[in-house]
């Protein structure tokens, strides 16, 4: 499966949600991730993912770069990583349906805690940018 992730940077924070206890199993365990999506096309992987923030998170976004890509550690999934912006001033407007029961803005340092798996060409890009 190929999953496409949004990293959001926000006055040097980063947006992660925190996965719904019952939804744990679905994620191999992670408790938090990057708002994402799951896509067939990795060429239309940028429109999809700018969509799907916007229907969980309420945010307008659009991905500025492609960070990276690995296969997942604990999900194997082939992630793709991309560096998304979102317009200045908006709040997070969470859906009602989705596997994320919050979403948190963490600093890099705290990022590493809440994702012990956080891949190395993402945690170095973040360490430059932020």
């Amino acid at each position: 499966m190929n999953v496409a992730l949004a990293i959001i940077i926000d006055e040097k924070k980063i947006l992660i949600g925190k996965i719904k206890a019952e939804k744990l199993g679905d994620y191999s365990g992670l408790q938090y991730v990057f708002p994402c999506e799951s896509i067939q096309n990795v060429d239309c992987a940028e429109v999809e993912l700018v969509k799907e923030v916007k229907r969980q998170t309420g945010l307008d976004t659009k991905v500025v770069e492609k960070i990276g890509e690995r296969i997942h550690p604990s999900t194997q999934n082939n992630s793709l990583y991309f560096l998304c912006e979102k317009n200045p001033h908006q709040t997070i407007d969470i859906a009602k349906d989705i596997d994320v029961e919050s979403f948190l803005w963490v600093d890099i340092v705290e990022l590493q805690s809440y994702m012990p798996t956080l891949f190395h060409v993402v945690k170095d890009y973040l360490s430059k940018k932020i």
